[in-house]
């Protein structure tokens, strides 16, 4: 899901795509978050813990698309929750949000 919405968001003039994380490059977070407007997120629980983490530091907005958080870890994305808006979604499909 990540690198279609990193497709689409350069397909259209209206996005700009600051940094595309992956395992290399993870160290230039805190860096591409000074110029983002809202950090998109479609990995893993514990990698998502650690972008929220970056982006409530940064006062950056985080979409979290990612699934299978367990009870504690879905604290933590609270707690980042409380620094900068987080929007978890893990399903993005309008049904199952309507569900939700």
């Amino acid at each position: 899901m990540g690198r279609r919405i990193s497709a689409l968001a350069a397909s259209d003039p209206r996005f700009e795509s600051v940094l595309g994380i992956g395992r290399r490059n993870a160290s230039s977070l805190a860096a591409a978050l000074r110029s983002a407007c809202v950090a998109v997120d479609f990995s893993a629980p514990r990698a998502s813990l650690a972008f929220a983490a970056a982006a409530a530091a940064a006062k950056v907005p985080i979409v979290i698309g990612t699934t299978g958080f367990t009870p504690a870890q879905l604290a933590r994305l609270r707690a980042a929750g409380r620094r900068t808006p987080v929007l978890l979604a893990p399903n993005m499909s309008p049904g199952m949000n309507l569900l939700f």
